[in-house]
């Protein structure tokens, strides 16, 4: 890629010619450099899934949780309890009767913000009340692990309003040719 618009690539640290040698030697480097990449790789992902297993939650906390814990502990706890207070609510405004957009709009005239100190977009919000972390279930790399954390939402109104939320797609209507 580089050859084709003149630029030479030189090392500070090996000494690279434009040899057939030298190329063999920038290969071979190049080669062990992937080649180490993919072992960390490979160990982080593997170290992800064992603490996965053990019912550890180690990737950004989902709002109303925070990450506790140090280096290959981090899990979930739960944050200010006025947050996980109106997390929770957005379920129990669904389960009420109200719209999804409407219980955005509700939590966040309550005070809900979304990390950053702004409202929740819709998106945002869509994607917290499908997230399975919140009935203090994991479901990553194919696993479905019950998490060392408190849920914020009882299984049971979680499931509720997955149910209702499957079932309110809008009705399409039939044009029919006469």
């Amino acid at each position: 890629f580089f050859n084709k618009f003149g630029i030479k690539l030189v090392s500070a640290t090996e000494n690279l010619e434009d040899t057939p040698v030298g190329r063999l030697i920038e290969n071979q480097l190049a080669g062990f450099a992937q080649f180490d990449n993919e072992v960390r790789t490979e160990r982080s992902v593997s170290g992800m899934i064992a603490a996965v297993k053990a019912g550890r939650y180690v990737w950004k906390a989902p709002r109303g949780y925070i990450n506790t814990g140090g280096k290959g502990t981090t899990n979930l706890d739960l944050d200010k309890p006025k947050v996980v207070r109106l997390v929770r609510k957005a379920w129990e405004y669904i389960d009420t009767g109200y719209a999804p957009e409407e219980a955005r709009k509700a939590v966040t005239k309550d005070g809900l913000q979304s990390k950053n100190g702004e409202a929740i977009s819709k998106s945002q919000f869509h994607r917290m009340i499908r997230n399975k972390v919140y009935m203090g279930v994991i479901e990553k790399f194919g696993l479905t692990i019950i998490g060392t954390f408190k849920a914020i939402v009882e299984p049971e109104l979680f499931q509720r309003i997955q149910e209702r939320l499957n079932n309110t797609r809008k009705n399409m209507p039939v044009y029919k040719k006469d």
